[in-house]
């Protein structure tokens, strides 16, 4: 787990170069744009569960929802390149799962963030700034990077 806490502490500008890389490197072939949100989500991944071994206040049933999300989110991305190869106008219920996948890590990952800082339930005022700074990945990385550490190096 110590590897887990490594990754999450990094600076800021080693998370803004992982990040950027695939989509700067691949951003006009095909799979730019999956590889870049596949490492956004691997990210929130390793944030997440670092947040969630020092967060005094637990929640297994969303912990466990935020799991299952962002493995859908990646599965998906995967799937789709790889087997469909066409961009059909029907939406599925398989989409519409995507879209709840895709929005639950980020607030997940912000509303942990927060309580890991506050060391108390807020309410959705006191961690939307921080949702949008996650949203806002390339230039949220230099505001959150260093909350998330500090976050982490108190335990």
């Amino acid at each position: 787990m110590n590897s887990i806490f490594m990754l999450a502490s990094l600076s800021s500008w080693t998370v803004f170069i992982i990040l950027i890389l695939p989509i700067v490197c691949l951003g006009s072939s095909k799979y730019g744009p999956t590889v870049g949100m596949m490492a956004l989500f691997v990210w929130l991944f390793i944030v997440g569960i670092a947040i969630n071994k020092v967060n005094v206040i637990k929640s297994k049933i969303k912990f466990n929802f935020f799991i299952f999300c962002i493995l859908y989110s990646i599965a998906f991305q995967i799937i789709n390149k790889i087997f469909i190869h066409t961009e059909n106008d029907v939406i599925t219920i398989f989409q519409y799962l995507l879209i709840i996948s895709i929005f639950y890590p980020f607030l997940f990952v912000s509303q942990s963030l927060v309580f890991a800082e506050e060391k108390k339930r807020v309410k959705v005022n006191r961690y939307i700034g921080t949702f949008i700074l996650f949203w806002l990945f390339p230039i949220g990385v230099w505001f959150l990077q260093p909350r998330i550490k500090a976050v982490l190096e108190e335990k």
